[in-house]
């Protein structure tokens, strides 16, 4: 018989209840044992102490009674503290996929600084005068506040900026950066001169005068054949749920040339089955651009709807994670997920990150004579110069213009 806790003058789901969606969402037996323990004597601890479980659900509350357990228990209280919150937050979220209404469970704990007047206005400015998104502008001004960190370290005012402080700023970056890295810095500098200039707030421009660090060799995208892309997906055990879903993640990056941003951007409207269409949203320009569902892409979609994604999946992200709380991948996961797949395939160890599927797919299709107007389109490139970078990739294509070695 299922047993059920009053709660703030409602019910909470029973523990088995719980520990049946937690199966049905993935999680593993051993992980349901320990997670049913601490919500057991959490519930219990609740109970002796007259308190409703649902109202004092929280990490503060929740870190007292760990605390009290280990004490208890004579175990080690920050490994009582770690399991405990793991265990009761995990409980939280499927409460609340239940409809029991909780308590916040941690308060925010970024505290957001207002911007310095200068960067406010330096804000306002690009976003009149630019077509810069906002998560671009808000890169440009994190870049500047370090820059203006620098000069504050130098002693240095705004309108006395000299280019041998532009020249040591560089060099401590490249310290710490990579050439590209430093060079992004870079040019959100130059802008900000510019805007300083054209304010009056800097006598002489100094933005023509800034330059990135010279890059020693410029190498083309790396690149795989395609029987290198189908090693790593037949390296994925579709017989897993996690495997289920990579499958259909890197299928679609290896058919369209998707990067990690547009795969993380997915939603499940954006499949519309009817039309057999896809939508796919550029995170840079903001761009929805349509394109066929291919069979193979639809059935591997398909399969891990049905098989794979977790029911109570509290998001509208088309890829969530197999453990609770199912929140929306990262790049830096699919960049992992890859790495290892093909480490898995026994490929050469080498550095593979997400767009070694886009940057394949592109070199492919100029193998296949596509024309570089809709190459540029499915890539959502703006620049041709940017498709072009992949005609150095494409083997095939280039064999055929190779001229003979003189004798």
């Amino acid at each position: 018989m299922l047993t059920r806790v009053a709660a703030a003058g409602a019910a909470l789901p029973s523990v088995e209840e719980v520990v049946v969606f937690w199966k049905l969402n993935g999680l593993k037996p051993s992980t349901t044992i320990i997670y049913q323990r601490w919500v057991r004597r959490f519930i219990s601890d609740c109970t002796h102490r007259g308190i409703s479980p649902a109202a004092h659900l929280t990490a503060p509350e929740v870190g007292c009674f760990a605390t009290r357990e280990a004490r208890r228990f004579q175990i080690n209280r920050e490994e009582a503290k770690r399991i405990a919150r793991t265990s009761l937050h995990v409980w939280s979220m499927s409460l609340a996929t239940f409809g029991v209404q909780l308590p916040v469970w941690s308060e925010p704990k970024t505290v957001s600084r207002p911007l310095p007047q200068v960067l406010t206005e330096y804000t306002d400015y690009r976003r009149a005068h630019s077509n810069a998104k906002d998560v671009s502008i808000k890169h440009e001004t994190k870049y500047i506040a370090s820059w203006l960190r620098f000069l504050h370290s130098r002693h240095r005012k705004l309108r006395a900026i000299r280019l041998s402080d532009v020249d040591a700023f560089l060099v401590r970056l490249r310290r710490h950066y990579c050439v590209s890295t430093v060079s992004g810095r870079m040019s959100s500098l130059r802008l900000f001169c510019r805007f300083l200039h054209s304010t009056g707030r800097l006598q002489h421009d100094l933005a023509n005068s800034i330059q990135c660090p010279p890059r020693r060799r410029v190498q083309p995208p790396r690149a795989l054949p395609w029987s290198d892309v189908q090693r790593i997906l037949r390296a994925i055990d579709r017989k897993t749920r996690a495997g289920v879903r990579d499958y259909a993640m890197f299928l679609l990056m290896s058919l369209y040339g998707l990067g990690s941003a547009e795969v993380i951007g997915l939603k499940l409207e954006d499949i519309h089955w009817p039309a057999n269409t896809l939508t796919v949203r550029r995170p840079k320009t903001g761009v929805e651009i349509q394109l066929p569902l291919l069979p193979a892409a639809a059935r591997a979609l398909s399969a891990y709807l049905r098989k794979a994604r977790p029911p109570a999946a509290p998001t509208r992200s088309f890829f969530v994670r197999c453990q609770m709380p199912h929140g929306p991948f990262t790049s830096s996961a699919i960049r992992f997920a890859i790495r290892s797949y093909a480490a898995k395939a026994g490929m050469p160890k080498q550095v593979l990150g997400g767009h070694v599927l886009r940057h394949s797919h592109a070199s492919r299709q100029v193998d296949q004579h596509a024309p570089p107007r809709v190459l540029s389109s499915i890539l959502g490139h703006l620049d041709p110069e940017s498709t072009s970078a992949y005609t150095r990739v494409a083997v095939e294509r280039l064999r055929g213009i190779a001229l003979p070695v003189p004798r």
